[in-house]
């Protein structure tokens, strides 16, 4: 069982003992509202049973302003709606919408690399404009977690690795930190940057 706003179950949303304090990067707290549309070709909607809802990160890129550096996140987010239609049968549908989402936060500018970025619901709220226009209201806490000073040290001061040379004498290699996201994937699957694809959560899978 979700969380009931304005006669709906909630689905999605993250739980208080899913959050603790960032003491490795910053968080943002913010809101949107936006208006979903109903296509066409969907029954009419009379009445919302439930929505569940999730945000998948897809990328992120860095840019350098006179006011700083700042990191744009894209992504998507996807809805299911299940509510009753609006004829004399009022049978019961699924309608899955998925629409682009895209924020940003500051980075200080001292930093050059940052750990992960994670994107939670906080807070949602809908309500029924008509049969094909449903109102939305979204809480977000945006986490971005970087690493420290002395995760750096820590990181240079590691023992170096030791590899054969063809001629069997040993070559020392320095351990060295990801300088982002792409690279610690590119390395850990031996892809390229532009070879790596983001997998989507099929949320008809996991929950029907």
């Amino acid at each position: 069982m979700g969380t009931i706003r304005n006669y709906i179950n909630i689905e999605g949303m993250v739980s208080e003992k899913e959050l603790c304090k960032n003491e490795k990067g910053h968080t943002i707290i913010y809101s949107d509202i936006e208006t979903l549309f109903i296509p066409k070709d969907k029954p009419d909607i009379k009445n919302i049973y439930e929505i569940l809802m999730s945000v998948d990160t897809v990328s992120h890129r860095a840019i350098n302003t006179p006011l700083g550096k700042i990191i744009v996140v894209d992504g998507i987010k996807k809805l299911k709606i299940i509510y009753i239609e609006d004829d004399n049968s009022e049978k019961v549908s699924i309608l899955n919408l998925e629409t682009p989402f895209n924020t940003f936060t500051e980075y200080p500018e001292e930093l050059d690399s940052f750990w992960n970025i994670k994107v939670h619901i906080l807070d949602a709220y809908f309500s029924l404009i008509d049969s094909k226009k449903i109102y939305c209201h979204f809480l977000y806490l945006l986490e971005v977690y970087y690493e420290t000073d002395n995760e750096k040290n820590s990181m240079k001061n590691l023992p170096s690795k030791k590899h054969d040379s063809k001629d069997g004498n040993e070559i020392q290699v320095k351990s060295e930190p990801f300088k982002n996201m792409f690279e610690e994937l590119s390395i850990s699957k031996g892809l390229e940057k532009e070879n790596i694809k983001h997998s989507l959560i099929d949320i008809d899978e996991e929950i029907l």
